[in-house]
């Protein structure tokens, strides 16, 4: 039967972060040249403690305490302030206190979504959610099926299949598979997400943009041959990234399967095959359901995943824009620099520099925004809070004066603008506006170098003057 799963979030002990340094989690704050690309999860987690050392906001965070409840306080009307009941997890006791504002960052992979197959109480063997899993070692020498085809599932697979006997993926769909490391061993995003390249593909009718992504993921493998091409097309789902499925497929130590038909006491039966496949473990890689349980309804309602936030931020219905949910976002791309231009929205509504729109004209963006992901995306729990990364990028700094004016460098700063126009790393929205930071000029032109750096420190790729 399902083992519970961690009340509190696990990250698994090999878990790399994506996407690579040029888009920093800080956009002030660029991360150590000699840091890898890919940073493991440790150095990120050096990386966020050394940002909050260097900005004195240690000494305010406390630790070791849940948050129960959070609910308007008495004066909300007047004041926007919130009341919030704390259980202090060292003593067990809890305590009430009141906030001028509340920053909701708790994300949405918190709780598990648990489907249930057909036989699955009958199963004797292990049945476990990836939001538990810390490394692959009770799965030694075992016989294991992972659910899914999101980065979770394989990343979950591909850890596995290196010490189970056997493994399986099993997707419903399939998926487009994209590579950390893209055309001449540059990182993908740095390939991909450029503003030339996205203001060329906004132009083109979309399935032009898809066949140029696809051609480019199939250059990589055939995913109709490693049985993974789905019906839809790239940009009706959120892209997958690894490196090393494919391999494992090739070499047979990852199998791909169709869905779950039913379980049996010693397996599951796979849709499309005549007989059962003998099992110890399934791993189920399928999601998240969103969740507040401390919030109450009227503040925050989540109905199939869907929540009614302005720009997933702010639930257009309050009073005050004291409540902000921070990075409640599926991208495709870095959700860390969007987060922070997120909380740099906040702090200047909050200092009473920006203001919301109207209620009414907030709803109907969220009615717009819906409308508009219903005809581009698969119907899935997973894509009710899908943006693309420059767009939404570019949406957020916009409400608050920092995105960057691309035609104005052509005529005052050439160099620049050739820079802008590559990968679209977060140091463009500190150019400008609120919270500008002066180094965020040489940031950008350094990007290309920052990322050969780690890998070879005398390598002239990409310096201004070959020697």
């Amino acid at each position: 039967s399902f083992r519970q799963y961690l009340h509190h979030g696990a990250t698994k002990s090999n878990d790399i972060t994506y996407p690579s340094p040029p888009y920093p989690p800080r956009s002030d704050f660029p991360p150590r040249k000699d840091l890898p690309n890919f940073m493991h999860n440790t150095k990120m987690l050096d990386y966020f403690k050394s940002y909050a050392d260097h900005f004195g906001v240690t000494e305010h965070v406390k630790t070791r305490h849940d948050v129960v409840q959070v609910t308007p306080a008495a004066d909300y009307e007047k004041t926007g302030r919130w009341d919030v009941l704390v259980r202090d997890l060292e003593t067990n006791n809890d305590h009430t206190e009141t906030f001028d504002a509340v920053a909701v960052c708790v994300g949405h992979h918190v709780y598990p979504n648990v489907p249930h197959f057909k036989g699955q109480e009958k199963f004797r063997g292990r049945i476990v959610h990836t939001h538990s899993l810390k490394n692959a070692d009770s799965f030694r020498n075992h016989r294991v099926a992972v659910v899914g085809i999101g980065n979770s599932a394989v990343d979950a697979v591909v850890d596995v299949s290196y010490v189970a006997i056997e493994t399986y993926l099993s997707t419903r769909r399939g998926a487009w598979v994209a590579k950390r490391v893209g055309p001449n061993g540059m990182p993908i995003d740095i390939f991909l997400a450029t503003r030339l390249k996205n203001y060329i593909l906004s132009l083109v009718p979309e399935s032009v943009s898809n066949d140029y992504v696809e051609n480019i993921l199939n250059s990589f493998f055939n995913h109709e041959a490693y049985g993974l091409k789905p019906k839809h097309r790239y940009n009706a789902q959120h892209p997958t990234v690894n490196d090393a499925l494919p391999n494992l497929i090739l070499s047979g130590k990852v199998r791909v399967k169709k869905d779950i038909v039913e379980f049996t006491e010693d397996g599951v039966l796979f849709e499309a095959d005549d007989k059962a496949t003998l099992l110890d473990d399934v791993i189920l890689a399928t999601g998240y359901q969103i969740k507040f349980p401390f919030l109450p309804k009227d503040v925050l309602s989540v109905v199939d995943n869907q929540v009614q936030l302005y720009k997933y931020v702010f639930p257009p219905q309050l009073r005050h824009p004291t409540l902000a949910l921070i990075g409640l976002i599926q991208p495709v791309g870095a959700i860390f620099p969007i987060a922070e231009l997120q909380s740099r929205w906040l702090a200047e509504l909050l200092s009473n520099k920006r203001s919301l729109p109207s209620e009414k004209a907030m709803f109907e963006n969220i009615r717009r925004k819906r409308e508009s992901m219903r005809h581009r995306y698969v119907a899935s729990p997973r894509h009710t809070i899908q943006v693309d990364w420059i767009n939404y990028m570019d949406e957020l700094a916009s409400q608050i004066g920092a995105r960057p004016n691309i035609l104005k460098y052509f005529f005052t700063d050439n160099e620049l603008f050739r820079a802008l126009l590559g990968p679209c790393v977060p140091y463009q929205f500190r150019l400008e506006g609120p919270h500008s930071w002066s180094g965020a000029r040489q940031a950008i032109l350094d990007s290309r170098h920052r990322i050969m750096y780690p890998l070879n420190d005398r390598c002239t790729s990409f310096s201004k003057k070959k020697k």
